[in-house]
């Protein structure tokens, strides 16, 4: 997991802060932030301790990469095979007098067949265990690979959970918005009590609509990453290419869902049923 990052936090807050238009307010800096953080006695991280995670505003600015395995030598039976013949260990030795032996015993001492025979015995020799050794240090990468993925799918899941909130956090903000306007009007136009009730009904039910929506692309953007990283029949180049396409895709839909909402009001106003909306 990335360090606390006190500036990128700040940056956060002061663009989601003039996303939602906080105390209807579009111009909020990260001084101002400071400023208000320092006047409610809280540090960045206490602020995000207290708020900003449930409200998905990130202080992170690095981003996990997806872990990667290699074949070292060590872990192939000729490599280590390698290593055991140029060892000089009392193995070797022995399998080369063995082979010695043999050969002296067929009459092959003084030919090179002898220096194959020896050869032959201490490769059969080392042989069983070459392979014992390079199955022990790949089966150790294979377990560190293991715990690295774990991280790495933890991180994301934090990083995807990260979202959801802010999703959720920017839905209530707004839906308090349109709560807060509803009433206005209901204070002031009384005699269109009734087109009002409608338009709220109709309007709540959009952003009901588009949040389902929005967290349905989520979740099913995230499930097929998912997949894709724990194929191991997928190179990592093939996987990134992937996963831009899974994200490309998710952006331009959810792009779609925010764009039929903020059509909402245009469109019913042409309907002319609620013509003060024009």
């Amino acid at each position: 997991m990335a360090a606390f990052d006190t500036t990128t936090y700040l940056n956060n807050k002061a663009a989601q802060l003039n996303k939602t238009g906080y105390q209807g307010r579009k111009d909020w800096t990260v001084g101002d932030v400071q400023n208000a953080f320092k006047d409610s006695g809280l540090s960045a991280e206490q602020h995000y301790a207290k708020w900003g995670k449930s409200e998905g505003v990130s202080p992170y600015t690095q981003t996990a990469s997806v872990p990667q395995t290699t074949v070292t030598k060590e872990q192939t039976s000729q490599g280590q095979l390698e290593q055991m013949l140029s060892s000089g260990s009392p193995l070797m030795k022995l399998s080369a007098t063995q082979g010695k032996q043999q050969a002296a015993q067929r009459g092959l001492l003084n030919s090179s067949m002898a220096g194959q025979a020896a050869q032959g015995a201490m490769i059969a020799n080392a042989a069983p265990f070459a392979q014992q050794d390079a199955q022990t240090y790949y089966n150790n990468a294979q377990a560190n690979a293991t715990r690295s993925m774990q991280d790495y799918m933890s991180d994301k899941q934090y990083e995807q959970q990260l979202g959801l909130n802010q999703q959720q956090y920017e839905f209530d903000t707004g839906k308090l918005a349109q709560q807060f306007s509803y009433n206005s009007q209901l204070s002031s136009q009384e005699a269109n009590q009734a087109l009002n009730n409608l338009y709220a009904t109709s309007t709540a039910n959009a952003w009901g609509v588009m949040a389902n929506n929005l967290t349905d692309l989520v979740g099913q953007s995230a499930s097929a990453i998912q997949q894709i990283q724990m194929n191991p029949d997928i190179t990592a180049d093939n996987k990134a290419t992937m996963i831009q396409q899974i994200l490309d895709m998710r952006n331009t839909d959810i792009e779609f869902q925010q764009s039929l909402y903020e059509n909402l009001g245009t469109y019913l106003a042409n309907t002319g049923v609620f013509p003060n909306l024009a």
